[in-house]
């Protein structure tokens, strides 16, 4: 005999969401408890955590801001992950260098690395083997000296033909830096190609689609969901 059911689905779908996002509330609260205590930041919401107090633009400012009124480590929750913004350089290199192997893994992000397929990129993948490999690989290409040696004459240039660029054109300062970085990686990367404008907009096109697999979604504050058969 077929499954019934005198609820509607809607309200069914409703009572799931509001028992998983209370189990969430109830987990948070269990696992803070048990933890020591993080470093100071502004008081989170229920649920929301401090969704209102990420900048939605001047976010150099806006951290610079945070930094000053709450010390050089400010801990911020949100939805289903929590943010350390570091605004000294002295905890920054104390944290990233010296203890840089406690750090190197990186947020699950389930709407960019699963839904959307991309953990293979390095910028993305997890702590992993390959990831291990990669960035050898990228260290013994890129390190200071090997920069400095090699690729000194490229960076000048291209210094100096943005300089001259936003000096002929000062509205295009922005555009014409992101134009500059691009050429940059793409002649580090492939060498001089005849045509490097249509690598920087599959570039740019791929700046935008991870920017909005950045923006936050119910998958990212509840993991589960993307366990559930569609």
């Amino acid at each position: 005999m077929p499954f019934q059911t005198s609820f509607p689905v809607s309200a069914l779908n409703a009572a799931f969401v509001i028992g998983a996002l209370l189990a969430l509330v109830l987990v948070s609260k269990y696992q803070v408890r048990r933890k020591l205590p993080y470093p100071p930041g502004p008081r989170p919401l229920p649920l929301l955590g401090n969704l209102f107090d990420a900048p939605q633009s001047r976010f150099a400012l806006t951290w610079t801001e945070l930094g000053n009124r709450y010390g050089p480590l400010t801990w911020l929750t949100f939805p289903g992950q929590n943010f350390l913004v570091i605004n000294s350089f002295e905890a920054a290199k104390e944290l990233l260098e010296r203890r840089g192997s406690n750090y190197l893994d990186r947020p699950r992000w389930v709407m960019l690395r699963e839904v959307m397929d991309l953990e293979y990129i390095t910028t993305f993948s997890g702590y992993t083997a390959d990831w291990r490999r990669q960035r050898a690989y990228l260290k013994q290409a890129l390190s200071m000296a090997v920069v400095k040696r090699d690729y000194s004459s490229l960076l000048e240039t291209k210094a100096r033909q943005y300089l001259d660029h936003c000096v002929a054109h000062p509205k295009e300062a922005v555009t014409s830096l992101h134009r500059t970085f691009g050429e940059i990686v793409i002649e580090l990367t492939y060498g001089r190609l005849p045509n490097p404008h249509e690598y920087i907009q599959r570039s740019e096109t791929m700046s935008r689609v991870v920017t909005q697999g950045m923006q936050g979604y119910v998958v990212d504050m509840l993991p589960f969901c993307n366990e559930i058969p569609s």
